[in-house]
């Protein structure tokens, strides 16, 4: 991170940790900044103490397996296995609107929680999943094709600091304005 060689005085250290424990160590002290990830619909993470800042919004993208090709659109792929997420999660949600835009139930055969599992899946060729744009492999994965899927929608990533006088601390902050530079980009 740019924060880390420029600034030799500020420790940059990332964790993946869940949102709640993430959201509890970070208004105990543990953590200064938290990105967390949420449906658009849903308000922001702004707890007592806490403010999110929305970063961006990630659109969600329909990847089947190529063998699978040529696929004219979404509906080539209803009647196909999906990839479904655990119940209450961003990409159950999405199979939900799906689902209902195309007034169908969806054949959901496997369930996934992250997302480089699901692309696995899809790759050897035995469902279909809904993947948001930067989970998708920056290099053109062979045996995956994606599809635009406007309809679907989009999960929204925020970064959450504590909110108080002093917060976020100076080093926080320009972690902060580096994160929320990128993420413009």
């Amino acid at each position: 991170m740019a924060v880390a060689a420029t600034n030799p005085n500020i420790e940059v250290r990332i964790r993946q940790i869940e949102p709640e424990p993430g959201l509890a160590a970070l208004h105990a002290g543990g953590l200064d900044l938290l990105i967390v990830e949420a449906d658009p619909a849903d308000p922001a993470t702004n707890l007592p103490g806490l403010r999110a800042v929305r970063l961006l919004d990630d659109p969600y993208q329909i990847a089947f397996p190529k063998q699978w090709a040529p696929v004219a659109g979404v509906e080539a792929l209803l009647a196909r296995p999906w990839i479904d997420g655990p119940a209450g999660s961003a990409a159950h949600r999405a199979l939900d609107r799906i689902a209902a835009h195309h007034d169908t139930a969806l054949n959901r055969v496997h369930e996934c929680l992250e997302f480089p599992a699901a692309l696995a899946i899809v790759a050897a060729g035995l469902a279909v999943a809904v993947v948001p744009a930067l989970a998708l492999p920056t290099h053109e994965q062979a045996s995956v094709e994606v599809l635009d899927a406007p309809h679907v929608g989009a999960r929204r990533i925020d970064m959450v600091h504590r909110r108080g006088r002093h917060e976020p601390s100076p080093a926080a902050e320009l972690v902060a304005q580096t994160i929320s530079a990128q993420a413009e980009r």
